[in-house]
């Protein structure tokens, strides 16, 4: 290097020692000639190479001779391209005085400096005068431009450097700033872009176009960092997306070239793709925090510990957290042997320092309790690594410790469970199995499935262990049953007989699992098998109850049936005649006698009624029938069937039916039935004042209807401890009550059982002398409007009727009571009828068979020949299949009623026979005769 040449570098590295900008200089192929200090350091911290690369743009101290630099830098060219130990490549670059860490892309500063293919520029001649003319006097200028312009002659080797570009994934560009448009972009440039060269000079050549590839977020940070100054550099990474939608990360470094008047002329840089190593840094940080996480989530901690001098150099914040302390504080506290070993549990203490001191293997594991600084003592599990130095000795050592306090907890309370299991298995004779498809042999077996078969482990497994002779343990009668269980190799539950040692037999259930190979062949089957003899036992003898229950339950049916015949029989007699009797112009004094008759076998008939409806609730057999109504055709009906008794005692009967709806659908019969119950005890302990009955909408939803039903009196009331009893069979609120008001008490119970088929409830309210509110709720539906039937017809209009219009119809009854044919004749006859006698069944049909009768009145009890099947033979006889046949029963199961139906009668009168009812019945369905005939 020339004195003049050296005089200009030293003055040029003196003038910049302050400056904050690096500035080059640039050999003519393309290397550092030098640098001051402050750039010195920033390419060396900024950019790192390796390999081939980073020679290929050493950078030359400042203080070196040109001569002995370029002489030392061939020789490492030289090196390079002959393969020869990098070694001697790197003393080479040594004897240059070569910066080792400059890397390629410091070609960065080859801003006007440009290989031969650009613009013809040869070397970086131009540079160090465009360089040296901005820091050194104009008279300089000349003559260390003249002294290095001999240095364009050594030029850079285009596809060298193309061969570096490409290997760096580098590309470069110069901008056009007057013009604002690109001048040039290498291959490598636009390859980065997924764009090719012609691509980027016309379609992507303005700088609108050019920041349409930048991802949208990061276009403002370009922006800013590119425009922050017009004499620095500046370096920017940032996302570009590709024509093909890839988005790929990149980093950019440029300057500005200014013409001899500061304007900015053009800008220049380079473009390099860093996706790789930016999804690699993401990756890597992604893997940091999940470790970082994984840390926290796993009570993960560690810390460094000094082997010299017997005390921590450092811990994790993970770590001190264990403790309950923050990483300073624990330091502070803690930092030495004596202090830690305060932390662990005095019972510990002496495993721990054994443990610490076991540094024969290269790690160690422990655990133990250390106290918390709440006081409480947690589990922790201690990892220590070992670092020694070249002679062996150890010098510190890692730690790991992991806060295992919940898994502890976790484990005991599983050891906990495993007992509470065993014991339960125990308790409940359940043992398990696991069995080899493979070698047809059991794996193993439970203590409890031995016990089971009255064997220990060890004598089941050397007896039944085979397939074969396991088959031997199960009751001859249950095998094949068994064996095609398994057959199916699913899972299964299945209840068998197992033959114990002693020779009893067993009752067990099995349940057991299937279990495949990746190939889906069976290899292992397991299961449980639980004693279940005594369960088996109780099961039957439950069957056995239920079947006495139901045989108990038939005979009291019947039972009941019978009464119920038997009783109403010679009450229809009573009343029948009592009727006869009233109607034979009597006495004052008879016609007094009578009606007390009438009205004791009344009030007879509604205790037998009572009772016969209990007993159809609990055998199941009363089924609510389902109907449009008006609820106030039901208060109005109870209101004149009770008229007679509440203006006996000057009583009246109030009626709020609220906001129920007019039109309701549910059982009219079972909801009067239940009012007339609450009705009649209100008139019963009421001695004056007024009955409300009321109705309530409680709730309604999707049409459907909850009604509250209140009868409030105002009577002696009920003391508050026996209202609790008195919806209970056969109960009253006292033994006074019984003697002075009547009654058996199943009033309130009927109604009781009766809300309960409507889905609700019952309930009262009541003090003494206060008088009560006894309430039921239905279930019930919005009903639609129907055609209200005609009035029930009254007794003098229905008799009547059959007097004037039906008179001379020949009516046929077959009854075998002859007090009953006496009854049911004179009724008839009274109304100018016709009437036969058929003593029994088989008698009807002979009857109907030579007589064209116009209705038919069958008992359904009877002698040789019941009404049922004479129904069935009548129905099979030409011309009889529209014959009105009516049943006289005294039966009222709706099991009666349908067998009645299925023989083919028409309706039902009931017994005791009422004229009136009968009157309106034989009107119902009997053809009226033909006034001609």
């Amino acid at each position: 290097m020339s004195r003049q040449l050296k005089k200009l570098t030293n003055s040029k590295i003196q003038s910049a020692e302050g400056k904050k900008n690096p500035y080059k200089l640039f050999d003519g192929g393309g290397l550092y000639l030098l640098v001051n200090p402050n750039g010195s350091r920033y390419w060396r911290l900024k950019y790192r190479y390796k390999g081939k690369e980073k020679l290929l743009a050493l950078g030359v101290y400042p203080k070196v001779q040109l001569e002995h630099a370029r002489g030392a830098l061939s020789k490492a060219r030289s090196l390079l391209k002959s393969e020869i130990d990098p070694s001697q490549v790197k003393k080479a670059c040594k004897q240059a005085f070569v910066n080792p860490e400059h890397s390629i892309a410091y070609l960065k500063g080859m801003s006007s400096g440009l290989p031969d293919h650009y613009q013809k520029q040869k070397g970086t001649s131009r540079a160090i005068r465009d360089n040296a003319e901005k820091f050194l006097p104009e008279t300089e200028c000349k003559d260390a431009t003249a002294q290095i312009r001999p240095m364009e002659d050594s030029t850079f080797s285009a596809s060298l450097f193309n061969q570096v570009t490409q290997l760096a994934n580098l590309g470069y560009w110069v901008w056009d700033d007057v013009e604002d448009r690109c001048l040039y972009a290498s291959e490598e440039y636009a390859a980065i872009q997924g764009l090719t060269v012609e691509q980027v000079m016309t379609q992507f050549n303005t700088v609108e176009k050019d920041l349409a590839l930048i991802h949208p977020e990061d276009r403002d940070r370009f922006l800013e960092i590119s425009e922050a100054g017009s004499h620095e550099i500046y370096d920017v990474e940032y996302r570009i997306f590709r024509p093909d939608g890839e988005m790929r990360y990149v980093y950019e470094l440029g300057q500005d070239v200014h013409d001899e008047s500061g304007k900015t002329t053009k800008s220049a840089g380079i473009l390099q793709d860093i996706t790789e190593r930016k999804l690699a840094e993401n990756a890597a940080h992604r893997r940091e925090q999940l470790l970082k996480q994984a840390a926290v989530l796993a009570r993960l901690g560690h810390a460094h510990w000094d082997e010299i001098k017997k005390e921590y150099t450092s811990v994790s914040e993970e770590y001190a957290d264990i403790f309950g302390y923050t990483a300073e504080e624990f330091l502070a506290r803690f930092r030495t042997q004596e202090q830690d070993m305060t932390l662990v549990h005095p019972d510990d203490v002496a495993s721990v320092k054994a443990f610490d001191e076991s540094t024969g293997e290269q790690k160690s594991t422990g655990e133990f309790r250390v106290r918390h600084r709440d006081g409480r003592y947690r589990h922790v599990r201690e990892i220590l690594s070992y670092i020694l130095d070249e002679k062996g000795k150890l010098i510190e050592s890692v730690a790991t410790l992991q806060d295992i306090t919940e898994l502890k907890t976790a484990q005991a309370s599983l050891e906990d469970s495993e007992a509470q299991f065993k014991h339960a298995a125990h308790v409940a004779r359940l043992g398990h199995w696991y069995f080899d498809e493979v070698k047809q042999k059991y794996l193993s077996i439970s203590d409890e499935y031995a016990q089971i078969h009255g064997y220990s482990i060890d004598e089941y497994m050397e007896r039944f262990n085979t397939l074969e002779r396991d088959w031997e343990t199960i009751h001859p009668d249950d095998r094949q049953r068994v064996k095609e269980c398994y057959d199916q190799h699913d899972r299964l539950s299945i209840e068998f007989r197992i033959i114990h040692k002693d020779g009893s037999p067993r009752h067990a259930i099995e349940t057991y699992r299937s279990i495949y190979n990746d190939d889906g062949k069976l290899i292992v089957t397991q299961g449980t098998l639980q004693d279940i003899t005594k369960a088996k036992q109780t099961e039957i003898e439950l069957i056995r109850a239920r079947e006495s229950a139901e045989i108990a339950n038939s005979t009291k049916s019947a039972f009941l049936a019978n009464m119920s015949h038997e009783i109403r029989t010679p009450m229809n007699a009573i009343l029948g005649l009592t009727h006869l009797l009233q109607r034979s112009n009597p006495s004052i004094e008879q016609s007094t006698q009578l009606t007390k008759i009438k009205t004791a076998a009344g009030h007879l008939l509604s205790i037998i009624n009572d009772v016969l409806d209990l007993s159809k609730i609990e055998a199941g057999k009363l089924a609510l029938e389902e109907s449009d109504f008006q609820i106030d055709s039901v208060f109005s009906h109870i209101q004149s069937m009770l008229r007679d008794q509440t203006e006996k005692k000057q009583l009246t009967i109030e009626v709020d039916r609220n906001d129920v709806p007019f039109w309701i659908r549910g059982d009219p019969t079972r909801l009067r039935q239940a009012l007339l119950n609450y009705v009649s005890n209100a008139i019963k302990f009421s001695e004056r004042g007024k009955i409300l009955l009321r109705a309530k909408k409680l709730r309604e939803q999707a049409g459907d209807l909850l009604v509250r039903f209140e009868v409030q009196d105002s009577g002696i009331g009920i003391r508050p401890e026996k209202t609790a009893s008195l919806f209970d069979d056969f109960e009253q609120a006292d033994a006074s009550t019984t003697r002075k008001y009547g009654g058996t008490g199943l009033g309130l119970a009927i109604t009781r059982r009766l809300a309960l088929l409507m889905g609700g409830e019952v309930g009262v309210q009541s003090s003494p002398g206060q008088g009560s509110t006894f309430w039921f709720t239905a279930r019930l539906a919005h009903g639609e409007k129907t055609e209200q039937p005609p009035a029930t017809t009254k007794i003098p209009l229905a008799e009547e009727v059959l007097r004037t219009e039906y008179k001379g119809t020949h009516i046929l009854i077959a009854e075998d009571n002859p007090i009953n044919q006496e009854v049911a004749k004179a009724i008839l006859q009274s109304v100018n009828l016709s009437v036969d006698i058929a003593e029994n069944g088989q008698e009807a049909v002979d009857k109907v068979r030579s007589t064209n009768y116009d209705l038919v009145l069958m008992d359904v009890q009877m002698p040789e020949m019941d009404g049922l099947e004479a129904t069935q033979i009548i129905r099979s006889m030409t011309g009889h299949r529209d014959l009105p046949i009516l049943a006289l029963t005294a039966n009222i199961f709706e099991a009666d009623r349908q067998a009645c139906r299925e023989a083919g009668m028409n309706g039902f009168v009931a017994k005791p026979v009422e004229p009136e009812n009968l009157y309106s019945s034989i009107i119902e369905y009997i053809r009226k005769p033909d006034p001609e005939t």
